[in-house]
């Protein structure tokens, strides 16, 4: 299906349009179009209603602490590999991350990422510096693509996912013309809401390191390079 029908269908669904009797063409066309593209733009709000998990890799650099990922929405995971073995590395909090004393200058394995969305993608930030061209993996979510009206959406999205649009626009064209949406519209278009809402949920599952300590936590990376055995110059 290409955006067009699909835009065409929203119409229909919506009842501003009826089928048969009349063409979605000129402003209508061009509307059906903009709220297309924004709703599939809002789904970057929190990607709770992206259907898919990505899994990308990029080259670190010796010394770089920033990595700037193109419409990365959410991170669920992100390690790095060295030859033929992976190293985790744990995802910090902000707060954590820009504000826990430590030297700067250290140049060793990354154990410590945090994640900050801006426009466009996101920056995933490392620490330690990285000390060779280790191989930045992680996977998430990424914004879903602005269509064309003669964008295939098939390779892009999931059929189902396609019929959850025709239904979530048609809701949003009856809020542009300010008129009631069909009832067997809307209860249909919630129905798929709730659906997706448990689609792909991310991973909350940790790993406890102590029940005792409130401070900053300490593993052997830190022991060996950090404040355990590293006296800054």
């Amino acid at each position: 299906m290409i955006a067009t029908e699909l835009i065409n269908r929203a119409y229909y669904l919506s009842g501003i349009v009826a089928r048969g009797l009349e063409e979605v063409a000129g402003d209508k066309g061009a509307d059906g179009l903009f709220w297309l593209n924004s709703l599939l733009e809002e789904k970057s709000i929190d990607g709770k209603l992206i259907s898919d998990y990505q899994h990308q890799s990029q080259t670190m650099i010796v010394g770089q602490q920033k990595y700037f990922v193109p419409n990365l929405v959410v991170i669920d995971s992100a390690d790095f590999v060295l030859g033929v073995v992976r190293y985790s590395m744990e995802k910090d909090e902000r707060v954590r991350f820009w504000g826990e004393p430590r030297a700067l200058n250290i140049e060793s394995l990354p154990y410590k990422y945090y994640f900050e969305r801006i426009t466009g993608g996101a920056n995933i930030y490392v620490w330690p510096l990285p000390s060779s061209a280790f191989i930045l993996e992680y996977t998430g979510k990424f914004q879903l693509s602005e269509v064309t009206p003669d964008t295939d959406l098939d390779p892009l999205l999931y059929k189902f996912y396609q019929t959850f649009l025709c239904y979530e626009l048609a809701i949003r064209l009856c809020d542009w013309f300010k008129v009631s949406p069909p009832s067997n519209t809307y209860i249909q278009y919630e129905k798929f809401n709730k659906s997706l809402q448990g689609l792909n949920v991310m991973d909350f599952s940790i790993i406890k390191q102590s029940t005792l300590s409130k401070g900053y936590l300490l593993d052997w990376n830190q022991i060996n390079l950090g404040r355990g055995g590293f006296s800054p110059p």
